[in-house]
């Protein structure tokens, strides 16, 4: 088995509607484990931690049955991916 490391940045700007717009800046972490040292090699294992945070225009309208409030939040788990 082989260890390596799944990281993602991203940034969002939208408006929808008649709604104001915002941002939305996220970042992923992922250590994974594969059976090969290849790039695409499946299946992948992985355990992720995010973090997001977004703007204020958009308090209330995310994550508004756990925290209405909240203008960053994280989300933890574990995946796995094949192919075939």
């Amino acid at each position: 088995r082989f260890a390596s490391l799944a990281t993602e940045v991203g940034w969002d700007y939208t408006v929808q509607g008649d709604q104001p717009g915002g941002s939305l800046v996220k970042v992923t972490l992922a250590p994974q484990i594969t059976p090969a040292f290849k790039f695409l090699s499946r299946p992948s294992l992985r355990a992720f931690v995010t973090w997001a945070a977004w703007s204020d225009s958009f308090r209330g309208r995310i994550a508004t049955a756990t925290n209405p409030n909240a203008v960053q939040g994280s989300a933890f788990g574990v995946q796995m991916e094949s192919w075939w």
